[in-house]
C-alpha cells in the first residue's frame, strides 16, 4: 500500500507464485523454472495521477522480487492504455495476447 501525507493512495494485489501461473501463461514463452509472481490488481487514486504511485508501488515489488530471484508477469486490458504506458515506463514487455471476458488482454513480463 501507498501513503502519502498519512493517507492510502494506491495499492497492488500479487498473485504468489505457484505452478498455476506457469500453466495460466504457457503458451507465452515463459520460463517454466523462474519463480513467476503475478500482478493482479494495481489501484491508484485518481487525485495522485501521474505522481509516479504507480511506478513507486511496481519499483517495490520488483525490488523485493530481485531479492528472491522472482519475475514478474501481468495482464492488463487493451484499451487501459495509460496502465499498459506505465508498465511499458517501467520496463515491462509484450510478451502476448488473447481474448478474455472483458476484452483483449496483454500479457506483460520483465
Amino acid at each position: 500500500t501507498a501513503i502519502l501525507n498519512g493517507d492510502p493512495v494506491g495499492h497492488v494485489l500479487l498473485q504468489v507464485p505457484g505452478a498455476h501461473l506457469t500453466t495460466r501463461y504457457a503458451d507465452f514463452g515463459l520460463d517454466h523454472d523462474a519463480r513467476w509472481t503475478e500482478v493482479g490488481k494495481l489501484f491508484g487514486d485518481p487525485i495522485v495521477s501521474g505522481r509516479g504511485i504507480g511506478s513507486a508501488l511496481l519499483g517495490h515489488v520488483r525490488e523485493q522480487l530481485a531479492a528472491d530471484e522472482g519475475r514478474l508477469v501481468l495482464c492488463v486490458v487493451e484499451t487501459a492504455s495509460t496502465a499498459r504506458d506505465l508498465y511499458r515506463r517501467d520496463g515491462l514487455r509484450v510478451v502476448g495476447e488473447f481474448q478474455g471476458r472483458h476484452g483483449r488482454n496483454i500479457v506483460m513480463t520483465d
